[in-house]
């Protein structure tokens, strides 16, 4: 069977890597090289696209960057790297993607809003529910309770890895055997 297996050194990085190594099968075959390193590949770039499409169906305005930060990389030996790489997001938005991921911490709001040196600002807040109308609250440097919650991270390379056992690779391993047994009548 191949292997999957997370590298939990990455998340020091912000970043997430299934790796997708070379299945005993096939090398107990004797495959080539070329014909290890294609196998490896295609079931990377599936379990990529699977996590692209998982991310463009529970994200809404963040999909774009989160799915830019999901890449497939060769390894040594054939086998291949899925990675959501935050560190080469497009515009700035790495530290978002990891937040999405794992999660973040709440938060002082305060030095967003008072950008520039403000000393004070009037935030337009919803009361309750938009039906309620606005209600503007004026906010000063020396108020509290302005901390977001923070949130729970997506961890979709979870649903990722599951979907590599239970779909991807069987499916990808039924057609390998199929090629050889061709191959061999």
């Amino acid at each position: 069977m191949a292997g999957i297996s997370f590298n939990p050194n990455l998340l020091l990085a912000n970043r997430v890597a299934i790796d997708i190594d070379v299945p005993d099968m096939a090398l107990k075959l004797g495959l080539t090289q070329y014909d290890l390193s294609e196998f490896m590949r295609e079931i990377a770039e599936e379990a990529a696209e699977y996590w692209k499409t998982l991310a463009n169906e529970s994200l809404t305005s963040t999909a774009k960057w989160y799915t830019e930060a999901i890449v497939t990389r060769p390894m040594l030996g054939g086998a291949y790297r899925v990675v959501l790489d935050t560190n080469y997001v497009s515009e700035g938005k790495g530290p978002l993607i990891a937040a999405i991921e794992f999660g973040a911490d709440s938060y002082d709001m305060k030095p967003g809003f008072l950008k520039g040196g403000m000393n004070r600002r009037l935030i337009p807040l919803w009361k309750g529910h938009p039906t309620h109308g606005i209600e503007p609250v004026w906010l000063h440097k020396d108020d509290d309770g302005w901390t977001h919650p923070g949130w729970d991270g997506q961890q979709m390379y979870l649903k990722v890895m599951t979907h590599l056992d239970n779909v991807i690779l069987p499916a990808a391993l039924d057609k390998l055997a199929d090629a050889i047994v061709k191959e061999l009548s």
